[in-house]
């Protein structure tokens, strides 16, 4: 979805745990900065080596890993960076950010995607190093949702106010949500699909999302 518009993220999507490993072939024609996005489990199945790779052939490129503390591409199973195993088992919690530095890479940071802000500055940051790895840590919604439900606690759901909405689509282009539709020239929200966390909320510039009472 993050390669289509209004996205524009990606250029280029081959399979799963591909990024890396072709980041370093593109590393060499490219005369503009190469970034290789992956996740989690991804990374611990398939990355592993191409970090390895890029390292010793000193291919630059930024690798960022999408780490939402779970495999949820397949059905939520674990994986050896979620600290339990795939019987429910606690395990030791092998750290993404060791295995980077360990495999060479020359800057290493971590920051919550809902801080925008914060992950720019980091991507900037980043980019001014060889082979720097940035690690975009926040659980999967639908696990923040479940672990809500066991609590009690029903998430808040979100609405657009159509009066306040001027149709810029910052809210879709900055969060990627799925429950954000652009329909003719505003924006309105699915709550079935809403996971109650506001983000669109705090980048919208006219304070058109608001708290469903």
């Amino acid at each position: 979805m993050v390669a289509i518009p209004p996205y524009n993220l990606m250029d280029n999507i081959h399979c799963m745990g591909a990024s890396i490993g072709l980041a370093n072939g593109f590393s060499k024609a490219q005369g503009r900065p190469v970034v290789a996005l992956i996740g989690d489990s991804t990374f611990f199945h398939a990355g592993i080596p191409a970090l390895i790779n890029a390292v010793y052939n000193r291919h630059p490129m930024l690798v960022v890993v999408m780490d939402n503390r779970i495999t949820a591409m397949t059905g939520f199973q674990p994986h050896p960076g979620t600290g339990m195993t795939a019987t429910g088992a606690k395990a030791r919690e092998v750290s993404i950010e060791d295995i980077a530095k360990a495999c060479g890479a020359d800057y290493v940071a971590t920051f919550d995607p809902y801080d925008i802000d914060k992950g720019i500055a980091e991507v900037k940051k980043a980019l001014s190093h060889e082979i720097p790895v940035l690690v975009a840590r926040r659980p999967c919604a639908i696990l923040e949702w479940r672990e809500k439900r066991r609590r009690g606690e029903k998430p808040k759901v979100y609405h657009v106010d159509e009066d306040k909405c001027v149709g810029c689509l910052k809210c879709i282009r900055d969060t990627g949500c799925p429950a954000l539709i652009a329909i003719g020239e505003k924006v309105q929200i699915e709550k079935e699909l809403c996971a109650g966390c506001g983000l669109c909320a705090r980048v919208c510039p006219t304070k058109a999302v608001e708290v469903v009472d």
